[in-house]
């Protein structure tokens, strides 16, 4: 399996590709709710023109939460810290479509913003914030309409406990 260095992306392979291997990894990646005004940030994939929450692969020498901040500034543009774990997901275990060869676990965190402005990428583009009732059509591979009410969930009430898989 290929795996993520400076700049450049991991792919899994799906279970169905001819390139997947018979022995199975665990590989970690995160994602982040970053919530302005009750209103959740998102950003539409170039892949399949679909929004999802920023998020991506956990770098080897980066923890989870360098990792989610480090997403979220190069996805959307906006600088944000990590507030708090809101899931735990086993993503096989879950509605994500394709399924994936091997286990991918997303971890879930809120964020503050702290600054930036939208920007797009090389993987993104557009950047926004959306209401609960107003998502726009998700990426089924990446976010869950679930993945979202957790989120927002979490944000309105601390004491909920994180979900974890």
């Amino acid at each position: 399996m290929a795996k993520r260095t400076q700049g450049a992306r991991t792919t899994l392979p799906r279970a169905d590709s001819p390139l997947a291997r018979r022995d199975s990894h665990h590989h970690p990646g995160v994602c982040l709710a970053p919530i302005r005004h009750l209103r959740l940030n998102g950003y539409r994939e170039t892949a399949d023109g679909k929004w999802t929450l920023p998020g991506g692969w956990i770098d080897e020498t980066a923890s989870p939460r360098q990792a989610a901040e480090r997403e979220v500034r190069e996805e959307s543009g906006y600088e944000v810290k990590v507030t708090r774990l809101v899931a735990i997901k086993a993503r096989n275990r879950r509605a994500y479509q394709p399924k994936m060869l091997g286990e991918c676990y997303k971890l879930f965190f809120l964020a503050s913003l702290v600054g930036g402005a939208p920007a797009t990428s090389i993987e993104t583009s557009g950047v926004a914030f959306f209401a609960l009732d107003e998502l726009p059509l998700l990426s089924p591979g990446r976010t869950l309409e679930e993945d979202i009410r957790e989120a927002y969930a979490a944000h309105l009430d601390a004491s909920i406990a994180p979900i974890i898989d």
